[in-house]
């Protein structure tokens, strides 16, 4: 939602592309760091128990940025703490919500309420563009705001709504799952690294992609609404091809998944950085978008069926903490290479891009299937 309306919020506090980037590091690296510690306090307290002040804290958060945009003569630093209190509050929200799922539900009732969830977070992502720019016609600050109010429901939701399973007060700590995650990493070496760093890469290129393509659009004067819908484009491309891989995708097929996807994001980074017509930037987006929905649900796989059941906690929880990081790496990375070299970065993005796809295409074709046993 933030990134659809980057452009605006930058042009009212006056700041460079790099610090309107930080706007969504800010919330993303305390999730990547706070989300182990959600996972352990889930174990031992129950998911309600984190999950309730998670969403509070989003709210709260947002509010706190709303106020200082409001109030504050330099509101940018008050911004920036409102956005680090919303990633606090994220770590508790997503992947304990699966884990709440879980629990609650067995057998095929649990794949459904799984599969509406992810329903939910692809919803999610194709509404938030528009949202974010509907209340850009408030004010610049107006995004802001709907945090808040959206995070009141779900807090009263929660609280009134689900009777989460009573826990039995697991007694794992920080200290397990960092020797859990450390035996995991002994294990399957190699499986483990390639897929934190396809993942990695993918995801700084994806949103490093995302937010130029909404300074691309303001560029060529593409406001309001408009912008949101034109972005929801490629939003609307990933959950298609994601869905399709999820469902519809075989492991023999998981290598060329890799080896296309990623050149279709070579592709796309290219064309991001070398046109300024809007509708052929949002095409390149697209190529970036197939490259999410055919990678991404490879590499999920990976993460879920490589390793043993007792250390599938500590890597997971860790790949969600790599995943929010290349979400907050790659805007502010991308704006302040841009505003530096002009386009040439994206020449290094996609020159990044296709060594990906070659070593990840021949690291899955030699593994011949074994990568994907537990």
């Amino acid at each position: 939602m933030i990134i659809a309306v980057m452009p605006d919020i930058q042009r009212a506090l006056g700041i460079s592309s790099g610090r309107a980037g930080l706007l969504t590091t800010a919330l993303s690296t305390p999730t990547a760091l706070f989300l182990p510690v959600a996972g352990v306090l889930s174990d031992r307290y129950g998911r309600k128990t984190v999950m309730v002040p998670g969403v509070i804290l989003y709210g709260l958060g947002g509010a706190i940025s709303g106020l200082f945009a409001v109030l504050g003569r330099r509101p940018y630093l008050g911004i920036i703490i409102g956005r680090i209190i919303q990633g606090i509050g994220a770590a508790g929200m997503t992947l304990v919500a699966m884990s709440l799922a879980a629990d609650m539900f067995q057998g095929e009732d649990r794949i459904r309420v799984l599969g509406i969830l992810e329903a939910s977070n692809s919803a999610g992502k194709l509404v938030s563009p528009l949202i974010g720019t509907l209340a850009l016609t408030w004010a610049w600050y107006g995004p802001f705001w709907v945090y808040p109010i959206l995070s009141a429901v779900v807090a009263l939701a929660l609280i009134i709504g689900i009777d989460g399973p009573h826990v039995s007060g697991a007694q794992g700590s920080m200290g397990v799952y960092g020797q859990q995650l450390c035996l995991a990493i002994q294990e399957n070496t190699i499986a483990l690294v390639g897929t934190y760093l396809l993942a990695l890469i993918t995801i700084v290129l994806w949103f490093g992609g995302l937010f130029v393509s909404s300074q691309r659009l303001d560029h060529a004067r593409v406001f309001g609404t408009t912008r949101g819908m034109l972005l929801a484009v490629p939003v609307l491309v990933l959950i298609a091809t994601d869905l399709w891989a999820t469902r519809c995708g075989k492991e023999a097929w998981f290598p060329k998944f890799i080896g296309i996807g990623l050149v279709g994001m070579a592709v796309g980074q290219w064309g991001i950085g070398h046109t300024g017509n809007p509708y052929l930037v949002i095409l390149a987006l697209c190529f970036s978008a197939l490259a999410m929905g055919l990678v991404m649900p490879v590499l999920n796989s990976i993460i879920t069926t490589t390793v043993a059941e007792g250390q599938r906690g500590a890597v997971t929880t860790t790949y969600g903490s790599l995943r929010s990081l290349g979400s907050a790496l790659g805007p502010p990375l991308f704006g302040t290479l841009c505003e530096g070299f002009g386009s040439w970065p994206f020449i290094g993005a996609a020159s990044l891009a296709i060594v990906a796809a070659v070593g990840g295409y021949l690291w899955l074709r030699r593994s011949d299937g074994d990568v994907f046993k537990a």
